[in-house]
C-alpha cells in the first residue's frame, strides 16, 4: 500500500529533490510544501479523469423545487467530486441525458437541474484513502504534486513545465489503463441495417 509521504517522496524525486520526508508534519520545507498541496491535487487529480476506482452511481435524491426550464432538481451527493453523467436506463444507448449543475439557494447546496424522473448520477466520489488508489493514480497524483511543488521547490520554470507534460502522459496511460478494465456492449445494428440481412 502506497502512503501520502511515498507519494510526496515520489514528488520530491521527480523534481531531483534529493531529500525525503517520513512525515507530512516535520519541520522541513520539503514537507511543508507537499502539506500545502497535496489534499489539491488528489481532488485535482480524480477530477482530470474518470477514474474507476472511484466511480461512484447513486439515486439522486428530489430537492426543492426546479428552475423553469427544468422538470427535476435532485441532491447531489456528498462525496461527489466531479459530474459523470445521468445514468441512461439502456447501458447500449449513446445518448446522453442532458443536465446541469447549479446552486439552490435555498438549501446553500450544489444541485443537479435534469428532465430524467428517478434519476442516478455516476460521479467521481472525492477517496482519500491511499490503499483505494489504483497504481496508475498514484504515478499520476505524484506528477501533478511534483509540477505543483517544482517551482517553490527548485525555481525552474522548465521543470515546471517538463512535470505537466508528463502528467499528461501518465493521465492518457491512465486512459489505456481503465479501458482494459472494463467491456462495453456492442450497440446493436439500426433497424434499417438488420432489414437489409
Amino acid at each position: 500500500m502506497t502512503t501520502k509521504v511515498q507519494i510526496c517522496n515520489m514528488a520530491l524525486g521527480a523534481i531531483g529533490e534529493k531529500s525525503r520526508i517520513q512525515s507530512l508534519t516535520e519541520r522541513s520545507p520539503q514537507a511543508a510544501v507537499c502539506n500545502l498541496y497535496y489534499d489539491q491535487m488528489v481532488e485535482t487529480v480524480l477530477s482530470d479523469f474518470d477514474w474507476n476506482f472511484a466511480s461512484q452511481t447513486e439515486p439522486l435524491s428530489l430537492i426543492g423545487t426546479a428552475p423553469t426550464g427544468w422538470t427535476y432538481q435532485y441532491a447531489i451527493p456528498s462525496d461527489c467530486l466531479t459530474v459523470r453523467e445521468i445514468v441512461r436506463e439502456v447501458r447500449v444507448n449513446t445518448d446522453r441525458i442532458p443536465y446541469k449543475i447549479a446552486r439552490d439557494r435555498t438549501a446553500n447546496m450544489r444541485v443537479i437541474l435534469t428532465d430524467k424522473a428517478d434519476a442516478e448520477l455516476r460521479y467521481t466520489a472525492r477517496v482519500t484513502d491511499t490503499s483505494q488508489f489504483s497504481p496508475s493514480f498514484v504515478e499520476a497524483l505524484s506528477l501533478r504534486i511534483s509540477a505543483a511543488i517544482a517551482q517553490p521547490m527548485t525555481k525552474k520554470k522548465d521543470i515546471v513545465t517538463r512535470q505537466f507534460q508528463l502528467y499528461n502522459l501518465a493521465l492518457q496511460a491512465a486512459a489505456v489503463a481503465s479501458a482494459n478494465e472494463e467491456e462495453q456492449d456492442e450497440p446493436n445494428d439500426a433497424d434499417w441495417i438488420r432489414a437489409r440481412e
